[in-house]
């Protein structure tokens, strides 16, 4: 029941699944595409197709699957979700995946973006990265993605911890409870979409997201091709008055390129073609934009079989 699967899907990706839903043989349900004749029993196949995609591709930052491009290197699975920086790492053999690149790995699309987030309190005063100087800004935890995050971007600034007046070190599940406290002005936080967390602090005490476009986010939207410019949508919480620009990595689905051509392929036909369907299985879904789905974030070559695709779609 595709109804069913979006309510479980929106509220709690790991709801209600046992290991062999949660392990979705993505190449499976493409062959039971390229099998039915029937229009209507092709349709149905395309929608397991589109379901097992999504879930492969929430579940996968939740650890609730094990890495996935790993497995693919392996020969364990097919297919599986990855962050955009991840693909970059594995394809060029750098960070985590130095000494073991992965030069296989391929693309197949990116989906949604998982932007940088500015929060700042609604009275701070913050309007963007340069206007947290001389303020109250939670970096993150030490060992946390955040912080790590933050490290990064303040190295790139010039910027350490004195350049705020304190710099805390909390959880993100302890940030937007300080922030509507009053004990921190702002923080910064990579998540997809809308976001439960960061809806504690925009719509319980008017905390604002604001824009993340000056020179340093320029600098390494260029220079990184995992990260893209991404939009949070006006809407999306209480105070987000109008859209709001950032930058982040994306959501993307990969494969290797021993996978053979008309798996690939069908896949990509199955998620492409019921677009609409698959944007109401999760909120972070909504905005999918086909055009941007086919080079935003990828580092990894295209597989041929979505490479013939989007070909012939005018695409590319």
């Amino acid at each position: 029941d595709l109804g069913q699967r979006r309510r479980d899907l929106e509220s709690d990706p790991a709801r209600g699944l046992d290991p062999v839903e949660v392990l979705a043989d993505v190449r499976a349900q493409a062959q039971h595409v390229a099998a039915r004749r029937h229009q209507r029993a092709e349709q149905l196949a395309q929608l397991s197709v589109v379901v097992a995609v999504a879930l492969q591709v929430l579940l996968a930052p939740r650890r609730i699957l094990r890495l996935p491009v790993p497995q693919i290197k392996e020969g364990e699975r097919d297919f599986g979700g990855a962050q955009s920086d991840w693909q970059h790492h594995a394809y060029n053999g750098t960070s985590a995946w130095k000494g073991k690149q992965f030069k296989k790995v391929r693309a197949v699309f990116s989906v949604h973006p998982e932007p940088l987030h500015i929060i700042a309190g609604g009275k701070s005063g913050i309007s963007g990265w340069d206007s947290l100087k001389g303020k109250r800004v939670n970096i993150g935890n030490a060992g946390s993605g955040q912080r790590g995050t933050m490290d990064f971007l303040m190295k790139r600034a010039g910027w350490n911890k004195s350049t705020f007046k304190a710099a805390t070190e909390l959880t993100s599940t302890e940030q937007s409870k300080a922030l509507c406290d009053g004990k921190i002005d702002a923080f910064i936080y990579t998540v997809g979409v809308p976001n439960a967390g960061v809806s504690v602090a925009t719509d319980g005490c008017g905390a604002k997201i604001v824009n993340f476009n000056n020179k340093l986010a320029s600098g390494l939207v260029k220079e990184r091709p995992y990260y893209a410019w991404a939009t949070i949508p006006k809407g999306t919480y209480k105070t987000t008055t109008s859209d709001v620009t950032t930058f982040g990595v994306m959501a993307t689905f990969v494969t290797s390129a021993d996978v053979d051509e008309k798996t690939v392929y069908e896949v990509t036909r199955a998620v492409m073609e019921n677009l609409d369907d698959f944007r109401k299985l999760h909120p972070a879904f909504r905005n999918l934009d086909p055009k941007k789905m086919i080079s935003d974030g990828l580092s990894a070559p295209l597989h041929k079989g979505a490479l013939k695709y989007y070909k012939e779609k005018g695409w590319k």
